[in-house]
């Protein structure tokens, strides 16, 4: 081989070997030597690096065993990073990297109780110089085919909140292609983790740097809320039993201007949710909700939820005896947990190098608990073990000092991005990248020193934050396209009333369509639920949020009445056993405020039973009770075209003091909160009466018991199949309501009811016709003990009552007929009239051994002495009481068909001549003697002061009513008799014809006080002065009631052929007063 050849082969092996001797040893060494003294010099724990290799020739590097921390609780460390160099960086003017690995990655990620990161404290940052304002220039040109993680793990503690939060990725890996900071060159890349209890992240899509922009699929599944709930648990009294919830989504972000980002197809499903009060007490529990096909747009700050699919949420509220709800109390009583200590992790060598080092061997701090140590490091305490320690005090003030430069730094760059950023950014009022970097600046500065916190809060925000923050932010819709809730459940309680009621709500599924959270448009609701046992209420409709407004259908079936029982026992005894409440009803809401809704459909109440819970008897109850064609307007009118009853029943008692059953189920209430009640009516506005309308009502075999406990025996009695109907009736119309109803008394005694009535103004207008047939008088016979001293031995009753009201002035017509009364033995009461009852009864009865009768009945009903006994009662007595004080009346209608009160004979005042009429009378009284052999006649003469002296005035005075009346007719071409004397005047012409009467006899106008008087009063004066004017003379009183009583009995003994010793005279009576002109000689009738 030639010199020259071997020369140059030398020179190249030389060469060669060199070029091997510095890239496989001294080139690893010197690095590795370097950047353990950098490591010893800037981190603040223990740090080292293992090995550096290199390959010259491929270009490849590679880093062993980076650790920075304990040996057994490394802070931040990988096993191997691997770099690959590619030659054509030289011609290409860029960075190229073939590949690019980092193995076994471990980082903790720790913040400590005041929020200090711990790799944030890892290394001390030397200070730097104020950096000169940076121009605009392209990025670096890096461009990199593979960069991959693998075998990575990541701890997070978190200690700010009560409960830490402790958790690991673990493996971790990611894989990205072709990255590069070119324009527009873009880059492949993926993402796997696995979390705690079985987590997962998976992340795939693309990124270019220049400018910043990505898309890809992000998903996160089967994440166990319990890691992440101490941030919850901190803020509300939540404490979570379970819970599992996963994300995905495809996503698009762009910051090449503004910052867009864009969620497509985004899915949320939550599984085995369930939260629990802190005294262990469950309030909410979700089987599972699933939310898919959902869209977040950043730029058009809108969210779309697709789908939203739930099942099975269980939920508990309870509201207290103060009013509030659990719920409420729960969170108004918050206070946040005292804090616990982080759970001790154990003991182990996670350093991800092969083998311990040197560097390792020689630390002399030993192993400590791992999250003792993680707190110790993010609090900002330096190892004690770290190379070239310097004194506390000084390393103190450096870190100060760097601290403080960094901060000014960050701040002046921090300046600068926000500007370019409020330019860009819309304005929304929300915070400025100006304002994050000056929020992050007073954080950092807080946990230095109160004099940095002090300096960064008193810098001003920049002119562009403070238009920004006057700006109304622009409201975030939310939209809601399709939401199926199914099978959820609700416990209620209610703890207010005395005795709580519980209430369960549900199954129920809720179906919402396009419901958009600005509230503008209407959207579409369907409800179905269970209430309580077997109740059912379903709604469906439209319903608009702003304003509020709703049109729904709303339908109900089988819903309990019974849960109203607590709310109504503090006000009556009564014990509602059973009802069910049902609906078909049509809602319009129109307004909120003012409140204006319409309610439409009908309604009914099925199966109500209520108990008196003091005689544990029943009150009222019907089979059912249905309302169709309801018409409710709020604060306007209610309407109802009929009201059905099925099978209705009801109960009135007397009780032995007179009270009812009715008012003693009244329990009475406060004074104070009355009177409270009282005051806040009078000073409420007048609002319009509700107008009430119903069609009609009608009533299909209902029955009734009515007792009186007052009597002895005690009486009671039954009202069966009970039928009929009651017509319209409305309070803006005054025409009465139509009334038609039959019934049976005791099961066999008809009873009918016909008429028409008002029944919200009753004093008004009311003309009722009652006729009861058959009615067994047995059944009266407490009544008849009673009031009357005898029972009733048989005997039937039929009652034909006919009751008039005008403007509350009463007029009743009863028509009574007893057949075949016969009383019984006599009966001790205090109550019974002193009245010879037998004679009374005998002097009814006809020949068939019945008695029949009339007895009006008339007075003022709003005088309160004035009442109406219960019809049987009132019947009965009047009986006994017209037999043995009026007999004579009686007499007159058995024997002669009259009713003529033949027990007074009159006379003219001041003659004893007897007239027809008391002819008449006496000749039915002859006949009615005859018939009645058992009696005797008493004769008493009478004689008047009053009227028998002022007779002729009273003569006078009524021939010129004659005369003057009988002119009148004339006058009018009426017909008229001979002789003015055959003519009657009618009462209501004998006060106009004594108007001009008293101006021509008196000569004279009446007085002028006698204005102010009312017509009657008027009528009486001018009357009085009338006859007072014609008066002359006296005739003799006893000499005149002598004669009229032996006028009487001689006209009995002559012309009537009674025998005279079955008349008797007895002494003469004066009568006071006066009676129309005439003086009654009273007649008595006497027994055997």
């Amino acid at each position: 081989m030639p010199k020259g050849l071997k020369r140059a082969v030398s020179a190249l092996l030389i060469t060669f070997l060199v070029y091997c001797l510095l890239g496989f040893l001294l080139i690893p060494g010197i690095g590795l030597r370097v950047a353990n003294q950098q490591l010893a010099q800037y981190a603040t724990v223990p740090a080292r690096l293992e090995r550096i290799e290199f390959n010259p020739f491929s270009l490849e590097l590679t880093l062993w065993g980076l650790r920075l921390g304990e040996e057994k609780n490394p802070q931040l460390a990988f096993r191997r990073l691997y770099a690959n160099l590619q030659l054509d960086s030289l011609w290409k003017r860029q960075l190229h990297l073939a590949d690019v690995e980092l193995e076994g990655p471990h980082t903790e990620l720790l913040f400590g109780e005041k929020g200090q990161l711990n790799l944030a404290s890892l290394f001390r940052i030397p200070p730097s110089e104020s950096p000169e304002p940076e121009q605009p220039s392209d990025p670096f040109p890096l461009r990199i085919d593979r960069i991959q993680l693998a075998e990575g793990s990541l701890h997070f503690q978190d200690l700010r909140p009560s409960e830490p939060v402790d958790f690991s990725f673990d493996p971790l890996g990611f894989e990205l292609h072709n990255l590069s900071t070119l324009p527009d060159d873009g880059a492949k890349m993926t993402l796997v983790a696995t979390g705690p209890n079985g987590g997962r992240l998976d992340w795939e899509g693309d990124l270019t740097l220049v400018p910043i922009t990505s898309r890809g699929h992000l998903s996160v599944k089967d994440i166990q809320l319990k890691a992440w709930w101490p941030y919850v648990r901190d803020n509300a009294p939540l404490v979570l039993e379970n819970g599992v919830v996963s994300l995905s989504s495809d996503y698009r972000l762009d910051l090449s201007k503004d910052t867009q980002l864009l969620l497509d197809k985004a899915a949320l499903k939550l599984a085995d949710f369930s939260i629990n009060s802190p005294q262990g007490k469950p309030l909410a529990k979700l089987a599972s909700l699933d939310v898919a096909a959902t869209t977040l747009d950043l730029a058009k700050q809108e969210v779309v939820l697709g789908e939203v699919r739930s099942q099975g949420l269980e939920a508990w509220a309870a509201r207290e005896k103060d009013g509030q709800l659990d719920w409420q109390k729960l969170f108004a009583d918050f206070t946040p947990p005292p804090r616990k200590a982080p759970a001790p992790k154990p003991a182990e060598n996670t350093d991800p190098a092969a083998a311990p080092t040197d560097a390792a061997k020689t630390t002399s701090e030993p192993a400590t608990d791992g999250a003792a140590k993680a707190a110790a490091i993010a609090s900002g305490e330096a190892s004690k073990d770290r190379p070239a320690e310097k004194d506390a005090s000084v390393a103190e003030t450096e870190r100060a000092t760097d601290d403080k430069e960094s901060a000014k730094a960050a701040e002046g760059a921090a300046d600068k991005v926000a500007k370019q950023e409020t330019s860009k950014a819309p304005k929304t009022g929300k915070a400025t990248g100006q304002e994050t970097a000056k929020t992050a600046e007073i954080d950092k500065a807080a946990s230095d020193s109160p004099q940095q916190l002090a300096d960064t809060a008193k810098t001003p925000p920049p002119e562009s934050t403070k238009a920004s923050a006057e700006t109304p932010a622009k409201p975030w819709n939310i939209v809601l396209r399709d939401a199926q809730l199914r099978g959820y459940k609700a416990h209620l309680v209610d703890r207010q009333p005395a005795t709580e009621v519980p209430l369960e709500v549900g199954p129920l599924d809720l179906d919402l369509q396009n419901v958009d959270s600005l509230g503008k448009t209407p959207f579409d609701l369907k409800l179905k639920t269970g209430l309580g046992n077997r109740g059912q209420v379903q709604a469906s409709g439209q319903v608009v949020l702003d304003p509020v407004s709703a049109r729904l259908k709303v339908s109900t079936r089988d819903i309990d009445l019974r849960v109203a029982q607590a709310y109504i026992s503090p006000f009556i005894r009564l014990e509602l056993r059973s009802g069910f409440l049902g609906s078909e009803l049509a809602v319009d809401l129109k307004s909120v405020e003012p409140l204006a809704f319409s309610v439409d459909g009908s309604a009914e109440v099925s199966q109500l039973h209520t108990l008196d819970t003091i005689k544990d008897r029943d009150f009222v109850k019907w089979t059912k009770l249905t309302l169709n064609g309801l018409a409710y307007r709020h604060e306007d009118s209610l309407s109802i075209q009929s009201v059905s009853f099925e099978e209705p029943y009801a109960r009135f008692i007397i009780n032995e003091d007179r009270s009812t059953n009715v008012s003693e189920l009244i329990i009475p209430q406060p004074a104070s909160s009355s009177g409270k009640t009282a005051a806040e009516s009078k000073n409420a506005p007048a609002s319009k009466p509700l107008g009430i309308h119903i069609g009609g009502v009608r009533i299909n075999n209902g029955s009734a018991n009515f007792a009186d406990l007052t009597l002895m025996p005690p009486f009671g009695t039954a009202i069966q199949q009970l039928s009929g109907e009651v017509g319209t009736l409305d309070t803006r119309n005054s025409q009465p309501a139509k009334v038609d109803i039959k019934g049976k008394v005791d099961k066999y005694a008809p009873v009918t009811i016909a008429g028409e009535l008002d029944p919200f103004d009753p004093l008004k207008k009311l003309d009722i016709t009652t006729s009861f047939k058959r009615v067994e008088l047995t059944t009266l016979t407490p009544y008849s003990g009673k009031f009357a001293g005898y029972r009733i031995r048989k005997g039937r009753l039929n009652l034909d009552l006919h009751y008039q009201i005008e403007r509350s002035q009463l007029k009743a017509e009863n028509k009574v007929l007893l057949e075949g009364l016969q009383l019984g033995e006599k009966v001790d009461s205090p109550d019974a009239v002193d009245l010879p009852v037998k004679l009374a009864v005998a002097l009814l009865k006809d020949t068939k051994g019945n008695i029949d009768i009339q007895l009006p009945v008339a007075g003022d009903l709003n005088n309160p002495e004035f009442s109406v006994m219960p019809i049987v009662w009132q019947t009965l007595r009047n009986l006994v009481l017209r037999a043995v004080q009026a007999p004579f009346k009686f007499i007159a209608g058995l024997a002669a068909g009259g009713n003529e009160d033949l027990g007074t004979v009159p006379f003219a005042a001041g003659s004893d001549e007897l007239t027809p009429e008391a002819q008449a009378n006496l000749d039915k009284l002859a006949d009615a003697l005859k018939e009645r052999p058992a009696l005797r006649l008493e004769v008493e003469g009478v004689a008047s002061a009053a009227a028998d002296g002022p007779s002729i005035g009273a003569k006078r005075l009524e021939l010129e009513y004659q005369n003057t009346y009988y002119r009148m007719l004339q006058r009018r071409g009426d017909k008229v008799p001979s002789d003015a004397k055959q003519l009657e005047v009618p009462e209501n012409m004998q006060a106009p014809l004594l108007e001009g009467i008293y101006r021509t006899r008196l000569k004279q106008q009446p007085p002028a006080e006698w204005k102010e008087l009312d017509s009657d009063e008027r009528t009486a004066k001018m009357r009085e002065a009338v006859i007072a004017s014609w008066a002359k003379s006296q005739v003799l009183l006893r000499q005149i009631g002598q004669a009229r009583a032996t006028r009487i009995k001689d006209y009995l003994v002559e012309k009537g052929q009674l025998p005279d010793d079955r008349i008797y005279l007895i002494d003469v009576s004066f009568a006071e007063g006066e009676d129309k002109g005439n003086v009654d000689t009273q007649l008595h009738l006497d027994s055997e």
